[in-house]
């Protein structure tokens, strides 16, 4: 569902704001370092590490690229420990065995990968991107092709990440985001003013979410318990009231939380960088965080003792277009594609169904492009829930096909995904 809304982007001041500093809270020489470049050009083979740490590590999922020259072998390794070659790593090869192959080898000396690629390193600029999924690793150039992929079911801790090369090598990492899929979405001409929503929900009830916007003013991101524009919802506007203002609402009674002067927070010609922490306190409190990245401290925060359970994320701007670039949590393997297999298992304790969804309602799962991709909400919750109880609910195991045979069409032509949400009950209900 789409929510227009044509109020002012006026800041209110509440009396209820925990933060109502009106002076500029933010570092007037915020220059954050968003693209790093390291060159190794002596002592090859050997690893320099200090690089970022991947987010949401203890997910082993994330999302890593980068680009690089060199004519030989480069070497990019994930650890537990800062210690090149201990078993607990993974050396990743690209170009080894003088440019012949791309191998992903155990620190154990167990080789996962091992696929002929020649000439893959030339003295030209290359993009690579390095994704762990659930046990699944692979390889591909950022934007194109996978080159190879393999699934490690014993996959280890991964902390570190070191970089090496056989040969002068020179490289770019971006950071923001790292370890996180990218999600770019444009809030065109016709959009201004709805809300967008169509990105993965939020599993864990802590949330931390990285993202940059390019946009003239009145950026704006919220939080809900629902895929929807709630009367009752989290709202931050970035460059609110002409880029002069830093607001964060809750929609009920649309009280200002935090209400802050940041001159030229946003700007419509380059990326500005941006995180959101969010948690509940063991007072069972919301704990709100905004923050500039590359800065660890929130410039506004405030605390909720009504908190709402945030499970997904919109956004749009008003008054102009912008640009908008997410970094969400990895989704657990919660979904599967059309035709492919949901398989449920309880070691202890009976099946529990949740929630089910057979249809989309974002495009990150099962990615696909096409004239129908904008096709984005569709399905029947309810109906799937019912069919998924049907034959899976109070078992110990249970598969099920995400097929029109068992769910109906609910969406002609648009590739559909089945996402269920599902518990081992060892209690009485």
């Amino acid at each position: 569902m789409k929510f227009f809304a044509t109020f002012a982007v006026f800041c209110y001041v509440a009396i209820y704001s925990v933060n109502s500093d009106t002076t500029s809270a933010v570092n007037p020489n915020y220059d954050p370092i968003i693209n790093e470049t390291f060159t190794i050009d002596d002592d090859f083979g050997t690893y320099r590490w200090g690089l970022r740490s991947p987010i949401d590590i203890d997910d082993q999922c994330f999302y890593v690229w980068f680009e690089v020259v060199s004519s030989n072998t480069v070497y990019i390794q994930f650890a537990a420990t800062e210690e090149d070659g201990t078993d607990a790593s993974y050396n990743i090869m690209i170009g080894n065995a003088n440019n012949k192959y791309t191998c992903i080898q155990r620190g154990n000396g167990e080789w996962l990968l091992d696929i002929n690629t020649p000439g893959i390193m030339t003295d030209e600029v290359q993009r690579f991107y390095i994704q762990l999924e659930h046990g699944v690793w692979t390889i591909g150039f950022h934007e194109g092709d996978v080159i190879g992929s393999v699934n490690d079911p014993n996959i280890q801790p991964i902390i570190y990440v070191g970089i090496s090369s056989a040969a002068k090598s020179s490289w770019v990492f971006f950071w923001p985001g790292f370890g996180r899929r990218t999600i770019a979405q444009e809030v065109e001409e016709e959009q201004i003013g709805e809300y967008i929503w169509r990105y993965p929900n939020f599993l864990e009830d802590e949330i931390y979410v990285e993202f940059g916007v390019k946009a003239e003013q009145d950026a704006r991101i919220v939080f809900s318990a629902e895929n929807e524009y709630l009367d009752d919802i989290y709202e931050v506007m970035l460059g609110a009231t002409y880029n002069i203002l830093t607001c964060i609402r809750r929609k009920k009674g649309e009280e200002a939380l935090v209400d802050l002067v940041t001159i030229d927070i946003v700007d419509p010609n380059e990326f500005r960088y941006f995180w959101v922490h969010y948690y509940i306190n063991d007072d069972g409190q919301g704990i709100f965080s905004l923050g500039r990245y590359g800065e660890p401290e929130p410039y506004g925060v405030f605390k909720d003792d009504d908190p709402i359970n945030v499970r997904y994320v919109g956004l749009t701007s008003f008054e102009c277009v912008s640009s908008w670039l997410l970094w969400l949590p990895c989704a657990r393997p919660s979904y599967v594609c059309e035709t492919e297999i949901f398989d449920m298992r309880c070691d202890e304790g009976l099946i529990v169904i949740d929630s089910a969804l057979y249809g989309r309602e974002n495009l990150a799962y099962c990615p696909y492009e096409g004239p129908t991709a904008e096709a984005t909400t569709c399905g029947d919750p309810a109906a799937s829930l019912e069919a998924v109880k049907q034959q899976c609910r109070y078992q110990q195991a249970c598969s099920i096909e995400a097929t029109n045979e068992i769910f109906g069409e609910p969406c002609a032509g648009v590739p559909k995904y089945l996402q269920i949400e599902y518990r081992c009950c060892t209690c009485d209900d």
